[in-house]
């Protein structure tokens, strides 16, 4: 049953980012996606409020870590 679930809502992530991709081309924006280095959790029923703002804070870091590489190497 919870695999079930979780290819339904690995579906719905993939379905979103597409729609959300289409939907910048059409108003002619460009989004950027960014990853974590590594998986947070297997279960994305499971919520504890400090993970996840520890979560939060280490993606929000990668994220700004990532950005000011490339504007360096855009210079």
């Amino acid at each position: 049953m919870l695999s079930s679930l979780d290819f339904m809502l690995s579906q719905i992530a993939r379905d979103e980012k597409y729609i959300g991709l289409l939907e910048s081309m059409h108003h002619q924006i460009k989004i950027r996606y960014f990853h974590t280095p590594r998986v947070l959790t297997d279960n994305s029923l499971c919520f504890d409020p400090e993970q996840m703002r520890l979560w939060w804070d280490e993606g929000r870091a990668f994220a700004k870590k990532r950005f000011e590489n490339q504007m360096r190497l855009a210079d």
